[in-house]
């Protein structure tokens, strides 16, 4: 087996309660990054953890412009379920 030196993170998402595996969420959101032009996997043993995979060789710039997407796709999706459960409206 061959070792090589790489970059790995990875951010589990559960439902509001912090307990429960958010699936249908972590989906949703690689989905939209991928629409976007930034991979990022699923796995997990619930399918519950976005995996992201950058080489060393990856500029500051597009690190950077990768992570805000995966951001906003996260605030696309948070904000207004957030809203939607707390009975909150947008002013």
């Amino acid at each position: 087996m061959s070792e090589a030196a790489g970059a790995m993170i990875a951010v589990e998402l559960v439902h509001g309660d912090g307990f429960d595996p958010d699936a249908a969420f972590t989906a949703a959101v690689a989905s939209a990054a991928r629409e976007q032009g930034v991979i990022v996997l699923t796995c997990g043993t619930y399918g519950n953890v976005l995996r992201f995979l950058p080489p060393l060789t990856i500029s500051d710039d597009l690190l950077n412009r990768g992570a805000r997407c995966v951001g906003r796709r996260l605030l696309l999706f948070v904000i207004p379920n957030h809203l939607h459960s707390t009975g909150r409206h947008r002013t």
